[in-house]
């Protein structure tokens, strides 16, 4: 049996489903069900990688830090600087 069962199997069709709709809505009905039967295949290629291991997961729990664990500042504390309590100039007109 596969891991998730049912609701993993739903998961791989709501966003190629999506994508149909938007390219129907767009361009037409045969766009749609072309886009959204090429986005399902693309997304079954992809869920068969991962369970097949062809495929590692990404994220922080792949062991990937955060923008603020990479600055060194875990603990939050990063962001009660005096100076980050006011808004700056956007950078082209400063």
């Amino acid at each position: 049996m596969v891991p998730g069962g049912a609701p993993a199997a739903a998961l791989t069709i709501v966003n190629p489903v999506a994508v149909g709709v938007v390219d129907m809505c767009f361009f037409g009905p045969w766009w749609g069900l072309g886009t959204g039967l090429a986005a399902y295949a693309l997304r079954k290629g992809v869920v068969v990688e991962y369970r097949t291991g062809g495929r590692r997961p990404h994220g922080h729990r792949a062991g990937r830090r955060t923008p603020a664990e990479a600055r060194g500042d875990s603990d939050g504390q990063g962001c009660t600087d005096e100076e980050s309590l006011y808004v700056r100039e956007p950078w082209w007109r400063g």
